[in-house]
């Protein structure tokens, strides 16, 4: 009786705002989450380039175990259950343009074709690219589907055999480790620009973790800075032989992994004004997206999460809860309430990045604190309770199994995941998204 009762009220409160349209420009993680925070209160588009919620993490069990890792990193928008009954349309498309004079948003689709969609509030959460494992383009299931496989398989060639690793961050910590661990008998170099490894943690566990790579037999290149090919844009893994600014002779593998944090930011459709020298979008303390040319200095309607947010120095708040604050906040003033009801966005006091560096394996989850301190979960704890429980149940709200389908079903149109929009919604309503297409 309770839930039925909330299902009322939450069906009532819909209904006074359904007119409002939120419109989210980028469907990864942070979108996802900003979405159910949302819940049925708005129409809400989502924008995404994938057919579905394709995680950067864990790079090195994507290459090193690539069928455990889908299973918990690459996951279709049907299967986020608290995204059932949203008033939710998904358009597969990247974003070519954001005019926030008439308040529309033009995408392009695989086919090239434009379309254009007006919005009440925009969420830019279109994330960053980093290297082969994230990337903006437009791709399908089965497209996505080999290309997880074929990086896994040029690891595994028989004639693979001596295998570099550039970059010190976790990224590259968790490749070297996870390769060596799955593939003892071939050879990996890691090669990273400090003394020790992870320069964004505490030193207790920057040593820590070195000590644990040469323990596998991860052969250790430290102040090596590698020099990187003008033309070179780390969409693919490489052959060709590394050369270094720090003064070493050149260094040839058989196959070598790139994850020096060339970070993009994927804001290209956006004005000058709108971001930073290096492209992250400049937001206020309530991750509303600032603006040189507005009169009080900033988008009342147009709001940034995620990594693309220039919120501090780490740009973290789609790791600490900022998905949170803004979908508060697209509430408040969509809800015409006074500036004061907006949170505020502080972000994290540590001074060190913490979390899990190397994933999940045969001995555990092993977690590093802000302060060096480390836990380690058993296995069949993370399996059974952390995963499950801790990130698909109180972080997502319930996830379905996966269908190991190869492809998703054919359709003539863009939209992805219909059966997401709520069955209450008619297609006039939905359309009103829609201003024009060619």
């Amino acid at each position: 009786m309770i839930n039925f009762r909330k299902r009322l009220r939450g069906e009532s409160e819909s209904r006074s705002k359904e007119e409002k349209k939120v419109i989210v420009a980028g469907f990864g993680d942070t979108g996802i989450l900003t979405a159910m925070a949302l819940g049925n209160k708005y129409d809400i588009l989502a924008i995404s380039p994938k057919p579905a919620a394709l995680s950067g993490q864990e790079l090195g069990m994507r290459l090193s175990d690539p069928g455990a890792w889908k299973r918990e990193y690459l996951r279709k928008f049907n299967q986020f259950k608290r995204l059932d009954g949203n008033h939710l349309k998904i358009v597969q498309a990247t974003v070519s343009s954001v005019n926030t004079s008439n308040n529309t948003v033009q995408v392009k689709h695989a086919d090239g074709s434009t379309e254009t969609f007006a919005y009440d509030a925009l969420l830019i959460s279109s994330g960053v690219s980093n290297g082969f494992w994230r990337t903006s383009k437009i791709e399908d299931w089965k497209q996505i589907n080999q290309s997880i496989s074929r990086n896994a398989q040029d690891i595994t060639k028989p004639e693979t055999n001596l295998i570099a690793v550039v970059g010190g961050g976790a990224a590259g910590v968790s490749t070297a480790y996870n390769i060596k661990k799955k593939n003892k008998h071939k050879q990996v170099h890691f090669f990273y620009s400090g003394d020790l490894p992870l320069p964004d943690y505490h030193p207790r566990t920057r040593r820590v973790i070195a000590k644990t790579l040469r323990n596998i037999n991860v052969r250790m290149h430290s102040n090596h800075r590698a020099t990187v090919p003008v033309e070179f844009n780390f969409d693919e893994m490489s052959t060709f032989p590394i050369s270094f600014t720090t003064g070493q002779p050149d260094f040839n593998a058989d196959l070598t992994i790139w994850t020096i944090g060339k970070v993009k930011p994927n804001s290209a459709f956006l004005p000058c004004e709108m971001v930073d020298k290096n492209g992250f979008v400049r937001v206020d303390r309530n991750l509303r997206v600032l603006d040189s040319k507005q009169l009080l200095g900033f988008h009342r309607n147009v709001f940034c999460v995620g990594d693309v947010a220039a919120t501090n120095k780490q740009r973290d708040s789609a790791r600490n809860g900022g998905h949170k604050v803004v979908a508060h906040n697209i509430d408040a003033y969509l809800s015409g309430r006074s500036e004061k009801s907006m949170k505020r966005y502080t972000g994290p006091r540590e001074e060190y990045r913490w979390g899990s560096i190397l994933g999940v394996q045969d001995n555990g989850l092993w977690v590093f604190f802000a302060n060096g301190l480390s836990l380690r979960f058993p296995r069949w704890y993370t399996i059974r309770v952390i995963l499950p429980i801790n990130k698909d149940i109180f972080i997502y709200g319930g996830v379905r199994m996966q269908t190991d389908s190869p492809e998703e079903p054919k359709s003539k149109s863009n939209v992805l995941e219909t059966n997401l929009i709520s069955q209450t919604e008619s297609p006039q309503k939905i359309s009103k998204f829609s201003i024009n297409s060619t």
